[in-house]
């Protein structure tokens, strides 16, 4: 751990209108207001997260930021990366001047944008590449990759490889079958111990060492840290995409 990546000082209660984990971690220059980080959560330097939930291993580096957002268990998010910002009404003018006291002193106070309630979720095992712009409300399946620079409009399915402006499905990380034991399984919801043990047995470098292991779990043990998410993001329909994913096998405020 650098000098620059601490815990976080406090005792694991309200801190504010803060709730962090004592093992999370918060650099340097970060900004968290309304949130909570869960265990080995990580904010890299001049991060923020705001009104969010940043679940147990999840990460934002540096410069990235979350406003709204439920982000699930062993997301990685890339630098200077933005997931469900503000959206300024239209209505009439873009402009702030009768929301915000402090944009020129037209009113008193402040109030909302109207989609500022709206909440945008991440799911787990996301990796999230720099620069990269997820619109408030959107839904990440569980697994999806988004390329660095792509601007997300709509919801991704799980394990779905989007790019682009506006993104879209590029292909999926595994196929049908293989896709849908891994959401059976979610294995990111598993004891630590379990995790541990998969670690040892090295089945992290093939994904079918992975699913080997899976299939040796009781029932009862494999997803009993349930997540909050799972009717949003699992059981998305096959789309024409599916049939074309390789059976894989590789080594390695304002």
């Amino acid at each position: 751990m650098t000098s620059a990546e601490q815990p976080a000082m406090h005792s694991g209660g309200q801190t504010g209108c803060n709730h962090i984990h004592p093992a999370a971690t918060v650099a340097q220059g970060c900004e968290i207001a309304g949130s909570v980080m869960h265990e080995h959560a990580r904010l890299k330097k001049n991060a923020e997260l705001r009104d969010s939930v940043l679940g147990a291993y999840s990460y934002l580096s540096a410069g990235s930021m979350a406003v709204a957002a439920d982000i699930g268990r062993f997301t990685s998010v890339g630098p200077g990366a933005y997931i469900g910002l503000w959206e300024h009404d239209t209505f009439t003018t873009t402009h702030t001047f009768y929301l915000y006291e402090s944009s020129g002193g037209f009113c008193k106070g402040w109030r909302n944008f109207s989609r500022d309630s709206i909440r945008t979720v991440i799911g787990s095992d996301v990796w999230i590449g720099a620069n990269a712009v997820i619109r408030k409300g959107v839904t990440v399946g569980h697994g999806a990759v988004i390329g660095a620079s792509a601007v997300v409009t709509r919801d991704v399915p799980p394990f779905a490889v989007v790019t682009g402006v506006p993104a879209h499905v590029h292909r999926y990380r595994f196929d049908a079958a293989t896709r849908s034991l891994l959401l059976r399984t979610r294995w990111w919801d598993l004891p630590r111990e379990t995790i541990q043990d998969m670690v040892d047995k090295e089945v992290w470098y093939d994904i079918n060492d992975l699913v080997a292991y899976l299939r040796t779990l009781p029932d009862m043990q494999a997803g009993q840290v349930a997540g909050q998410m799972d009717g949003q993001m699992d059981g998305q329909a096959e789309t024409p995409q599916d049939r074309q994913a390789p059976q894989q096998k590789h080594r390695s405020r304002k």
